[in-house]
């Protein structure tokens, strides 16, 4: 609003908002970007308290559980004013909507009077969400982000898979009342079947789930932390690698050359929802359609990737 007022202070802006996005990432702090970003938005929640650390692989599992029914509360909370038909209804969609401004055409403009219709009822939707409440289920979720909490995490992971014998598959595969758990040994794993917490070791992993990518109201948020390896991420549907439609989704690489390919909503996007992309070392290949690595509407999406010569490839 500020800006729609004093035109001539954008540039002022956003040197100063480039410099404060950089500043977090220099510090490794997703979750100050994404206050930054909620603040920008007039929709800054209280930062919450950390996340436990100091706990065995099981006790991490339960804490995470339990983060992600918070944050489904949040997401409810947030789409609390839309009854289920109406949010069924942005869920099925969003995507004509951003299809329609892909082509080129003003919505008002539309020669096709139905998607003209469709589109003016999701965006008459979309402004009776809660974005306060949608925020603070990001700012719940993204703690898992931060440094600390992953590095004992890891090593939580890493001596469950001792204690097991040092499997190189998947050595736990559970349900849980947030969804799927898998975790994964240091071999090289195939990750078909979506799921709400997903954690591996090392190894050559293959990925063709939604990858944490919250799926409705089965899965609203999903997280996926891979520790260690050269891993490949292919999808040939949208909304996967760290993206969010109406929900939540975490996708963390800590290290290893990795190959990423999707199609559009992947790599760090979001709808009505925010999205966390971190890879945080390797040289990496990023490689999508459109609306990816870092795009939202009605949301936040950041895509971060710490170290490495990557490559990027999108329209």
């Amino acid at each position: 609003a500020y800006i729609q007022h004093e035109p001539f202070q954008l540039r002022t802006i956003a040197g100063k908002t480039l410099d404060q996005v950089g500043d977090a990432v220099n510090r490794r702090n997703p979750l100050a970007a994404l206050h930054l970003a909620a603040e920008w938005l007039d929709a800054a929640p209280p930062p919450p308290p950390a996340l436990k650390t100091g706990l065995t692989l099981d006790q991490h599992l339960e804490q995470l559980v339990g983060l992600l029914k918070e944050v489904r509360a949040k997401r409810d909370q947030a789409f609390a004013k839309l009854t289920a038909e109406e949010r069924q209804y942005l869920e099925d969609n969003c995507d004509t909507l951003f299809a329609t401004f892909s082509q080129g055409f003003y919505l008002q403009e539309d020669p096709d009077k139905a998607r003209w219709q469709s589109n003016e009822r999701v965006l008459q939707l979309a402004v009776r969400v809660d974005f306060v409440k949608l925020f603070e289920g990001a700012e719940l979720f993204w703690r898992a982000a931060q440094d600390n909490y992953l590095n004992d995490l890891e090593s939580a992971v890493r001596k469950a898979w001792e204690t097991a014998g040092k499997p190189e598959g998947i050595f736990i595969d559970r349900e849980s009342p947030a969804g799927k758990i898998l975790v994964g040994g240091n071999g090289s794993n195939s990750y078909r079947e979506d799921a709400a917490i997903l954690l591996d070791l090392g190894g050559k992993d293959f990925y063709t789930n939604n990858a944490g990518s919250p799926r409705g109201g089965k899965i609203p948020a999903a997280m996926l932390i891979d520790f260690a390896g050269d891993d490949a991420y292919e999808a040939t549907f949208n909304w996967t690698q760290g993206a969010a439609l109406m929900g939540y989704g975490l996708l963390i690489d800590r290290s290893g050359n990795d190959e990423y390919v999707g199609r559009e909503w992947a790599q760090g996007a979001a709808v009505l929802g925010a999205a966390l992309f971190l890879d945080e070392a390797g040289n990496d290949v990023y490689r999508a359609d459109q609306y990816a690595q870092g795009v939202a509407a009605w949301g936040i999406a950041i895509h971060l990737d710490y170290e490495g010569d990557d490559v990027y490839e999108a329209q």
